[in-house]
């Protein structure tokens, strides 16, 4: 018996050690985990000032999510995106396109939006 107690005593002191160590990184990979997307409803047109005052929003779905873009007759913007589980989102832009990535492994989706001129032009790719 005198060699349970401090046994016991050190075992859960050890333990409750372990567990402040661990426990900001554990914690952190349960809440990403948990965390599920929002989807909120998104208008079809959005009055801006200027002689041109709507903006066409279109939603666009692929197998790693769904991305949100607002198009002019010259350009597209960047709205939103909704990866789907697994999955994370990147964005790239440049003069003249956008690219929106749903990367998984080696799986992945895109959306890509190009201009030129007054013909905004989007296609989606699955992999």
């Amino acid at each position: 018996m005198s060699y349970v107690a401090p046994w016991v005593v050190l075992t859960a002191l050890a333990v409750m050690l372990s567990w402040f160590g661990v426990r900001d990184v554990v914690r952190d990979a349960v809440s990403d985990r948990a965390v599920a997307p929002v989807a909120v409803p998104v208008p079809q047109a959005v009055p801006t000032p200027g002689p041109s005052p709507v903006h066409d929003l279109r939603t666009y779905s692929t197998r790693g999510g769904r991305a949100v873009l607002t198009m002019t007759s010259s350009a597209v913007a960047f709205v939103s995106a909704n990866a789907a589980p697994g999955y994370r989102v990147r964005v790239s832009r440049a003069e003249g396109w956008l690219r929106v990535d749903f990367l998984r492994d080696r799986h992945g989706s895109s959306v890509i939006a190009t201009w030129y001129q007054d013909r905004p032009a989007v296609r989606t790719y699955d992999s």
